[in-house]
């Protein structure tokens, strides 16, 4: 059950309230003998599995230096995971000193192990999306041994371990996965592991087929395997922020995805609706991230095909469509083909492993009412590498690098015939030039990680585009003639980002501090242009006005200086409190630009930009609390606040437009031009709402 309430006391800030209670069923319990043969004795399991999302200049540099001078800890957010719980005897007593051991098919350079500390605490850092294994050791007692855990990117799972003393009989052992919503962290999200992207059936599109079944996601166009903006929990379709591997890959000009791995890359795909941390801004609605596959120490090689024929596709519509007479054309899928192949394994033995991945499609089709004879073309390429090194105890280093390459041209409808159409040609490599982790100690990490994307979009006319310009009918919606407009556009997004994560007892409480420093550069700049530099507008077959104009270069950039700081309390295993702020600067800039001749090829002359237009100061609260209503953790009630700003998208500046009348009509002659003084504006939104979720696993 979801209730949301509009909160118009706030303007240009988001602030949520989340309350959720999750009554949880528990795992199976199962009596079973003690093994003399392994002198093992199952484990009892008493919590529940815990899922958990942690999430200038001088600023960024003084949280460089202090991952650096302090030698701390990155929380797991992005690619790796964290594995936290205690070991007691029967009494409850706890133990300390027990060998506790993880192991796992995804961790490079094999199991790791330690101790647990004087109060029976064990905590492991930075564990790779994975199936674990989990064994106990301690003289007299007997040893303890859990399969099948599962630990996703950014997710902390909780385990409490009851010790047997030697020789008992008889002894429990637990059948099935514990619950899976989350005992410590306050927002609301949904996770998708390899397991769910096996079994849920899609139409292999993109990474949407599962975000849009994600709770408190509502697309757009849920029927379009094309339109992929959403809203999470009635925010704004470009107030959502994506990352890639944990690196921001969300459009900077208007707040969409601009790199999508194919699917058969993906390895998990966690949707963060709302009550994200301190750990990210500059958004309103939901933070997704995309963790792709990796290598492991045995080579395995996968390949998928997947097609689709005419004679197999049904036409129960047909519509006649524009300049055929009475012809009439129904649902046509042309071709479709979807080929892939993916190879991962050792590059050297328990210090390198590699992923590849190559996805070739090409899917033509046609819609109801357009030409049969001149289908939408989709082509496209997906390439995707990975590498991860282990470059010593405690160190690793993951790098990757995506790139798309194809075409996407607009698809034809019964109001705009291929003619008008445009024929998209698209390249966006995606780089992630380093993610460090450097483990010091079971408390202590730290994470630095830099990445860049850019996208090239063509603004190309298709084989049938006409010379006669455009005419568009406000009320029946139909083009003729040539394309409205086109553009060429070039986009970027460059990341840098540290973080430091330490853990420690004081105050009679456990504490996880979080600090991290990011920096951000968004850009992009388009040609933007009107075939024959002339269209027309009509109402109801009426002329209404003519618009025209030149090839104009237009642009902007956004750089963002972030620093933000958590600290999640937990009190006696019951009550966690977690509390944080953010701080950004952020500035708006128009840059210079190379001038573009009629032709709109750009030109060795440079138009002066207006420099920074507006600058923001931000300061974002957040704060959560969540608490164990039952002793043994299986119901759950949480409630969160958090201040969310909007981004600054660079594609605010608006290029000059002249309009004209057309001769037939009797309207004057006006002019739409200019572009805005730098001036300091204020973040607007409208987004505010109370949301108290009730969630039953």
């Amino acid at each position: 059950m979801l209730l949301s309430i509009p909160d118009s006391r706030y303007r240009g800030i988001s602030p949520y309230w989340i309350l959720e209670l999750a009554n949880n069923p528990g795992p199976e319990a199962v009596s079973v003998p003690h093994d003399p043969s392994t002198g093992r004795t199952p484990v009892h399991i008493t919590k529940p599995v815990r899922l958990t999302a942690r999430r200038h200049k001088s600023v960024l540099l003084s949280a460089v230096l202090a991952c650096v001078l302090l030698r701390g800890v990155a929380g797991a957010q992005g690619l790796t995971g964290v594995l936290i719980g205690t070991v007691s005897d029967v009494q409850g007593a706890a133990i300390s000193g027990a060998v506790v051991r993880v192991g796992s098919p995804a961790m490079i350079g094999g199991s790791t192990t330690l101790t647990t500390n004087d109060r029976g605490q064990l905590r492991f850092l930075s564990l790779t999306p994975g199936l674990y294994e989990l064994d106990v050791t301690m003289p007299g007692f007997a040893p303890c041994h859990e399969t099948n855990i599962l630990i996703g990117a950014g997710a902390a799972i909780e385990r409490t371990v009851v010790l047997e003393l030697a020789g008992v009989a008889e002894s429990v052992v637990v059948r099935g996965a514990g619950p899976r919503v989350d005992a410590r962290d306050p927002g609301f999200g949904t996770r998708f592991g390899p397991e769910d992207i096996e079994a849920i059936p899609t139409r292999r599109a993109s990474m949407f087929d599962w975000i849009r079944a994600a709770p408190g996601i509502s697309p757009t166009s849920p029927s379009s395997g094309i339109a992929t903006t959403i809203s999470a929990f009635g925010s704004g379709t470009n107030e959502n922020q994506y990352l890639l591997d944990g690196m921001n890959t969300t459009c900077p000009c208007s707040g969409v995805a601009r790199t999508e791995p194919g699917v058969d890359f993906i390895h998990e795909v966690q949707v963060s609706s709302v009550g994200s941390s301190a750990e990210f801004g500059n958004m309103q609605g939901a933070v997704i991230n995309v963790v792709t596959k990796q290598g492991g120490e045995r080579f395995l090689y996968d390949a998928s095909y997947y097609g689709q024929a005419a004679a197999l596709t049904s036409q129960p519509v047909s519509l006649r469509y524009l300049g055929s007479g009475e012809q009439r054309s129904g649902y046509a899928r042309v071709k479709y083909e979807d080929f892939t192949n993916n190879l991962g394994g050792p590059a050297i033995r328990d210090r390198l492993w590699f992923f590849g991945g190559y996805q070739w499609l090409r899917d033509y089709d046609s819609q109801p009412g357009t030409d049969p004879t001149l289908p939408r073309r989709y082509e496209v390429q997906k390439l995707f590498a990975k590498l991860t090194w282990r470059l010593g105890p405690g160190w690793q280093l993951v790098q990757s690098f995506h790139d798309e390459v194809g075409t996407d041209p607009e698809r034809p409808t019964i109001v705009t015939p291929f003619a008008a159409t445009a024929r998209t040609r698209i390249s966006t490599p995606t780089m992630s030039f380093g993610n460090l982790t450097h483990v010091i100690s079971a408390n202590t990490l730290w994470d630095v990680r830099v990445g860049r994307f850019v996208s090239n979009r063509s603004g190309d006319l298709n084989s049938e585009s006409p010379t006669t310009p455009s005419t568009f009918d406000r009320v029946t919606g139909v083009t003729t003639g040539a394309r409205q407009s086109g553009a060429a556009v070039e986009l970027s997004r460059t990341t840098a980002k540290a973080t430091l994560t330490h853990n420690l007892r004081a105050l009679h409480a456990e504490h996880e501090w979080k600090i991290g420093g990011q920096f951000e550069r968004g850009e992009h700049h388009a040609i933007n242009f009107i075939p024959t530099n002339i269209r027309y507008e009509d109402r109801a077959g009426q002329p209404l006005q003519s618009i025209s104009s030149l090839p104009a270069n237009i642009g902007g950039v956004s750089l963002t200086y972030s620093t933000f700081a958590t600290n999640t309390m937990t009190v006696r295993d019951r009550l966690t409190v977690t509390g944080g702020v953010r701080f950004d600067h952020s500035r708006a800039i128009s840059q210079d630009l190379p001038a573009v001749d009629p032709q709109a090829r750009e030109t060795d002359a440079v138009i002066p930009g207006l420099g920074t237009m507006y600058t923001w100061n931000l300061w974002s609260p957040r704060l959560g609390v969540t608490t164990k209503l039952s002793a043994d953790g299986r119901t759950i009630l949480r409630a969160s606040y958090g201040r969310f700003f909007q981004s600054r998208w660079s594609a605010s500046i608006p290029p000059p437009v002249t309009i004209l009348a057309r001769p037939s009509q009797s309207i004057p002659r006006s002019t739409c031009s200019g572009i805005p003084r730098p001036v300091r504006r204020e973040p607007t939104s409208t987004r505010s709402a109370l949301i108290a979720p009730l969630a039953i696993s």
